[in-house]
């Protein structure tokens, strides 16, 4: 349960229009490009002081990635636990995002404690979609246009849960307060659950703005799970159950230049992906997410 004081403190997203959001809105505010700064009564922000601390593996929020990886091919999928080793945590009376393969990242903030900033970020990936719920979906819960729009759909979800469907993978971010009490989580790969299934060995391409609000010296927590340890591999547009050749796939919308890291959690990418490693089209699946902006939150 939400202290009174987040609940004082809470920012509410106001949905507008974005170019990279295929129909309807996507979440945008402070404009500006990375590294730029913010002030409001004589407080500065900038992404480097805010979002630029490396953690533990010398990564940075600033230009942060989650990954799925393939060490080989089984039908349309790739086999994310590394071989020789089973699928871990099957225990399936945990809650759905705790199943199978986790991976867990987290990303400490500067800035001022004592203030609250809103953190624009620019997701672009190729991954599988996931249903969830209770909570709100950037997009609505109508029927993409177009799937394989070039820019990518906007897959942002606020709140809720993982619907405990089939086995498709989660995506998650959660913003703490600097006390390590959750301000609010999002999905960041959500599809609708509509007449024409989503979750149905189909990979989709991101791209979409969206405004966190965050506080100074809090945590962004990144989690990933797949339950069955089977990743839908980037193969292209459409359903599928067969594989797809290394030089099948979509490369990341939107960053024509985006270089794949070559260590990713502090894995080398050669060990984490024996089948492509830092090439792309990668495969299992990637979604790179850069801060863009950080702006200090109007005062309530």
């Amino acid at each position: 349960m939400q202290s009174l004081r987040l609940v004082l403190i809470a920012v509410v997203l106001v949905p507008v229009a974005g170019a990279c959001s295929q129909s309807g809105p996507s979440f945008a505010g402070g404009t500006g490009g990375a590294g730029g700064t913010s002030g409001v009564g004589g407080a500065m922000a900038t992404v480097d002081s805010v979002a630029g601390i490396p953690n533990a593996n010398g990564d940075k929020l600033s230009s942060s990635w989650m990954m799925f990886p393939c060490y080989a091919q089984i039908s349309q999928d790739c086999q994310t636990n590394a071989p020789g080793t089973a699928c871990p945590n099957q225990d399936q009376t945990l809650p759905f995002e705790n199943q199978g393969l986790l991976i867990d990242q987290s990303f400490t903030l500067g800035g001022d404690p004592n203030t609250m900033y809103n953190l624009t970020i620019q997701v672009d990936g190729i991954t599988e979609g996931k249903y969830y719920e209770n909570g709100v979906r950037a997009d609505g819960d109508a029927a993409p246009a177009d799937v394989n729009v070039a820019t990518g759909l906007n897959t942002l979800y606020t709140g809720g849960d993982p619907v405990n469907f089939e086995n498709y993978n989660v995506y998650k971010l959660t913003v703490q307060d600097a006390g390590g009490n959750e301000l609010q989580h999002y999905y960041l790969n959500s599809m609708p659950k509509v007449a024409t299934p989503y979750e149905n060995h189909n990979s989709f391409p991101e791209g979409y703005t969206a405004v966190i609000p965050v506080m100074g010296g809090g945590t962004i927590l990144y989690h990933q799970a797949d339950r069955n340890c089977r990743a839908i591999d980037n193969c292209g547009p459409g359903s599928r159950s067969t594989s797809c050749g290394i030089t099948a796939g979509r490369n990341i919308p939107n960053e024509p230049d985006v270089q794949i890291p070559a260590t990713f959690n502090g894995t080398p990418i050669s060990s984490f992906n024996t089948l492509s490693g830092a090439t792309q089209p990668f495969h299992a699946q990637a979604m790179h997410i850069t801060v863009t902006n950080v702006a200090v939150a109007p005062s309530m």
